[in-house]
């Protein structure tokens, strides 16, 4: 996974070299997207998507930033989630049939 996370890097950072600020924005999103997908640590992905926000909105990428702007309300949902024990207010339930076997 470390692999990945390093050639997404490499791949921005290339990118801004070369002055292709939609290909860096893309290189950006896939990073934070396997980052959220791989089980890095929440706060770690919170904030490396917020950096990418921040630039994709600086560099007006819209279509990308599109993309990668819900991922923040969802880790904001995770890291909340893991804070508070789940209720029947908040939480999923799971009842019927199936999980009342034994």
């Amino acid at each position: 996974m470390q692999s990945a996370h390093e050639l997404y890097t490499e791949g921005h950072i290339a990118a801004l070299e070369a002055g292709d600020i939609r290909n860096a924005s893309l290189n950006y999103a896939l990073l934070v997207i396997h980052l959220l997908w791989s089980g890095a640590n929440l706060n770690v992905v919170k904030n490396k998507i917020a950096e990418a926000v921040r630039f994709m909105e600086q560099h007006s990428i819209l279509s990308i930033l599109a993309c990668v702007k819900p991922l923040l309300q969802t880790v904001d949902n995770l890291i909340k989630s893991n804070e508070s024990p789940p209720s029947h207010e908040t939480g999923v339930v799971l009842d019927g049939l199936a999980f009342d076997e034994k």
